[in-house]
């Protein structure tokens, strides 16, 4: 394909070298040569070159591989058309409906004026740190371009991902939080020790009545379940259970099966809950797993919890005198929240200490 790109453009050359010739009457060769020289200055499309890189091509990189990373977040509401310059959510909010009645007695009505709010909320940026890249010159593939900085992207969208986790979960009350009720097994989370109560059918069958208790929709309800406790579940099927479950599996969106309406997502951490009376969730800065944290299981109807995604971005220092090498970081602003101002539609199904 190269080669023929090339003869292609020198045919193009030489042709308009012949037609200024015939115009202005200047030398074919002279001309021939100064397109020439112009033609290969040109910089080739979606390739790296000196002086720095294609730096549309690289945010592409970033977008593509984010949602391969986090297809969880696919299973939402997408508020990204409201984003403002990158960094900020806003949403005009329609106020309470007027009340209705059937064969109605008293007459005027009462009139009533709508009060619409806004929702306003800022995006949190998530950036890595800059990485050294002495050899900068020579990325010239998509795949080079996702060994050197792949690491980084990863690393990013990881956190962004725990975030929007953290910001869906709820917490501070038992409605929306179900404990574990099994027998007991080791606790799995870094640092945790102890024994925690397995995961039980029951208990996502509670979650399930929950949503129904609020008529969440049938359609768009999602767990987020991590691969320890998903290792759980599948220990609790029946062999025509696993077969029902595993036969909703679609790798390329995420999901590893169905049961009871929820559709579930895996990944590696998903929440870490505190030990207490009504179980906290921890934030993702929080510090190390203590002795007495607890995995959680995220559930949702998709109407429920909200995301936003704004600015990715690549930033690039040059030639450093400093460093011998170019430098580059990465950012991305992103937000979200529940939907209902009391948490309806989301629910977690908690571990508990035994």
């Amino acid at each position: 394909m190269k080669k023929v790109q090339a003869l292609v453009t020198l045919a193009l050359i030489t042709v308009l070298s012949i037609i200024t010739h015939n115009i202005y009457g200047f030398s074919v060769l002279a001309i021939f040569g100064v397109l020439l020289f112009f033609g290969l200055m040109k910089k080739p499309a979606g390739a790296a070159f000196e002086g720095g890189i294609d730096v549309e091509l690289w945010h592409n990189w970033i977008k593509e591989k984010f949602w391969a990373d986090n297809s969880f977040l696919n299973y939402a509401r997408n508020a990204d058309e409201y984003v403002i310059a990158g960094k900020v959510v806003h949403i005009p909010q329609a106020g309470d409906a007027s009340d209705v009645e059937v064969n109605r007695t008293q007459l005027p009505a009462a009139v009533v004026h709508r009060t619409d709010t806004d929702i306003l909320y800022a995006l949190d940026e998530f950036t890595s740190n800059p990485r050294l890249l002495t050899d900068a010159d020579t990325i010239l593939s998509y795949n080079k371009m996702d060994s050197c900085l792949g690491q980084d992207r990863r690393k990013l969208s990881d956190l962004v991902a725990r975030e929007m986790a953290y910001r869906w979960a709820p917490t501070a009350s038992m409605d929306y939080i179900i404990n574990t009720t099994g027998g007991n097994i080791a606790a799995h989370l870094p640092s945790a020790t102890g024994n925690r109560k397995l995961l039980e059918l029951k208990n996502i069958d509670e979650a399930v009545a929950r949503l129904n208790d609020i008529d969440a929709p049938l359609e768009g309800r999602y767990a987020l379940i991590s691969s320890r406790m998903h290792a759980q579940l599948v220990g609790l099927f029946a062999a025509t259970q696993y077969k029902d479950f595993s036969a909703y599996l679609d790798p390329k969106l995420g999901i590893v099966g169905m049961y009871n309406t929820i559709r579930f997502v895996m990944r590696s951490k998903v929440l870490t809950y505190m030990d207490d009376a009504i179980p906290v969730v921890k934030a993702t800065d929080a510090a190390a797993v203590a002795a007495t944290d607890c995995d959680g299981i995220l559930i949702w109807q998709m109407d429920a919890v909200e995301r936003a995604i704004g600015d990715m971005k690549i930033f690039e220092k040059l030639k450093d005198p400093q460093y011998f090498g170019d430098i580059y970081s990465l950012l991305i602003r992103a937000g979200g929240r529940k939907v209902d101002k009391d948490g309806d539609g989301v629910i977690a199904i908690v571990q508990d200490v035994a």
